[in-house]
């Protein structure tokens, strides 16, 4: 018996395909195609059983509609074949599949796994969603290897419309994936969000080359990428770095990207180089917004000449939106909690920097939070919280009202190991207006700013909760030098002293005198080149108690005990970063 089940066995293997054999059609009017039109040869892939490759003969197809249909079997639509016999398609080439008005070019539906390569999909107009892609399924994958998305109109999604119909769907049950010189640019949403990629309950990951350019989302959020409730990873290198660029929400939220909803998440990281955000734009969050309970997380990221017209400049969070919901952004000074696949930035201090970016009008009306806004919802509902996180990051060369700010209530924001350094001000560096909110800066290194004429550094709750980063306002083991300008707006009342501990800086006025607070140059290597690092002698050496999880500008440890300096309060330095004596060795207690 067992004898006969094992040559039936490998009777039918042998009649079988190979698994990795697949069905090829082929479309074009020359010998050797098996069909005239590319939707002709998608009906007979869907007839068969088993994998279909269509090969697309290069150039211009006009007036493309096309529809895929409950295919559970891998479907592959390659462009860029000279002609039906050729094994392969010619180097570079691609097809155009260029749409009409009224639909979009291809409409997936409960397709599992679709792959498009060598292909552009171009110019269609619709008044509806997914002018270039229209895919809804309950599971499945997309993967674009080497093909554009360009030039689409619609309501929604212009260049993608990705969905799933499941309400509680989680999302990574429906992907879409772009791989090698993939690209999603110069798409519009007209009415709604996503100029180039609109995503509900659904996955947008990026890889290799991959980007996202010059898409806009006229009245609505997302120029480049809007997701309700979607999970989003930037993990490609772009062109030179640049991964989104040029996208604009000129009326709404996220120049580049918008995350709403409890399920919503981001990731950006390395793996071939360090994801770049650029000249982004929107009237709130130039480079990102989220709200609603979303979350990203940046361990590897550059965000340079990002501009909003009313606030946020680089970026815009509002609060949860409903009790219990906490909408998150944070810049990580590790890969803890990254994807298996990130690496460590190896561009050193390029690494996590929001630069150049500006809280701005057109008439040159300042914005608040050039760097960073975090809004409320509207009055009488119910918030949430939202919180920012930035550890080990340099922001600089920004323009706005002010560099950091919240009105929301029940809103954190946290600098830790960060240099803040040469943006223009017209006020404050950090302003928090509700009482409920805080501001926590640890380990950073303040220097080199221009405020407005009379201005603090700080504006907002003189006090805090000092078990707890809940409430309040609370500077520690950090360096403030702005001569011209006081730490605080004393005008609100006293500071609570216990709140501002261990600080280098230049002026601590309505704080009583203690060796805990030094008026003293802190003596940087070289500020007049923006290096802030310590001196030799840096009264801000061996400052403060050790603290070994407070992170670093240079991504280098805490704490080392320099023989050559006596320690006041303990072994660690002051700001952004920790100088490491010649011989490690002997630092760390090696005998």
């Amino acid at each position: 018996m067992l004898r006969h089940f094992i040559a039936l066995l490998l009777l039918v293997c042998a009649l079988a395909p190979s698994a990795t054999e697949a069905a090829i059609y082929r479309v074009g009017s020359d010998a050797g195609c098996t069909h005239a039109t590319i939707q002709a040869a998608i009906d007979a892939a869907a007839a068969a059983v088993g994998a279909s490759e269509i090969r697309i003969r290069a150039g211009v197809h006009v007036d493309t509609v096309l529809a895929i249909g409950n295919e559970t079997d891998a479907l592959a639509l390659v462009g860029g074949f000279a002609q039906c016999a050729d094994e392969g398609p010619q180097p570079e080439a691609r097809s155009t599949l260029q749409g009409g008005v009224g639909a979009p070019i291809l409409t997936i539906v409960d397709a599992t796994n679709v792959t498009l390569r060598n292909l552009v999909l171009a110019d269609a107009v619709t008044g509806y969603d997914g002018a270039g892609i229209y895919y809804l399924a309950a599971s499945g994958e997309l993967t674009l290897l080497d093909t554009t998305i360009r030039g689409n109109i619609a309501r929604y999604g212009a260049g993608i419309a990705i969905a799933n119909p499941d309400p509680q769907a989680a999302p990574d049950a429906l992907r879409v994936v772009l791989r090698g010189w993939s690209s999603v640019q110069d798409n519009i949403a007209t009415h709604g969000d996503g100029g180039g990629i609109y995503c509900v309950r659904a996955t947008v990951r990026f890889r290799d080359q991959a980007l996202a350019a010059n898409n806009e989302a006229t009245l609505g959020n997302g120029g480049a990428i809007a997701g309700q409730d979607c999970h989003i990873e930037i993990a490609s290198r772009g062109a030179a770095n640049v991964v989104l660029q040029a996208n604009r929400a000129p009326a709404g939220h996220g120049g580049a990207l918008h995350l709403a909803g409890p399920a919503a998440s981001a990731m950006v990281y390395s793996t071939l180089g360090v994801p770049r955000f650029d000249l982004n734009s929107a009237r709130y969050g130039g480079a990102i917004a989220a709200r609603g309970g979303a979350r990203v997380d940046v361990f590897a990221g550059r965000f340079t000449q990002n501009t909003a017209e009313a606030a946020g400049g680089a970026i815009w969070l509002a609060d949860g939106g409903a009790t219990g919901y906490d909408t998150r952004f944070t810049m990580h000074g590790s890969l803890a909690g990254a994807p298996a696949d990130a690496a460590a930035c190896a561009l050193g201090e390029a690494c996590n920097s929001l630069a150049a970016s500006a809280a701005e009008d057109a008439s040159g009306v300042l914005g608040s939070g050039a760097a960073i806004f975090i809004d409320s919802t509207a009055a009488g509902m119910p918030s949430g919280s939202a919180h920012a996180r930035f550890e080990g990051t340099r922001i600089s060369f920004s323009r706005g009202y002010s560099l950091i700010a919240q009105t929301s209530a029940d809103s954190h924001i946290v600098l830790d190991g960060a240099v803040v350094d040469t943006n223009v001000l017209g006020s404050f560096i950090a302003v928090t207006t509700a009482a409920t909110s805080s501001i926590d800066i640890v380990a950073s290194t303040i220097a080199g700013n221009t405020l407005g004429a009379g201005s603090t550094v700080l504006f907002g709750p003189l006090g805090c909760s000092v078990d707890s980063d809940a409430r309040g306002t609370r500077v520690e083991r950090s360096i403030v030098w702005q001569p011209g300008h006081a730490l605080l707006a004393t005008f609100g009342g006293t500071p609570q002293a216990d709140c501002y501990r261990h600080l280098v800086g230049n002026l601590f006025s309505g704080l009583p005198d203690s060796p805990e607070r030094l008026v003293a140059d802190p003596d940087f290597v070289d500020p007049a080149n923006r290096d802030y690092r310590l001196a030799l002698y840096s009264p801000a050496l061996d400052f403060a108690p050790a603290h070994p999880t407070d992170a670093t500008r240079d991504g280098g440890p805490r704490v080392f005990d320099l023989s050559y300096i006596g320690n006041h309060f303990g072994a660690q330095d002051l700001g952004a970063y920790e100088e490491a004596p010649d011989d490690l060795i002997f630092a760390d207690g090696f005998q």
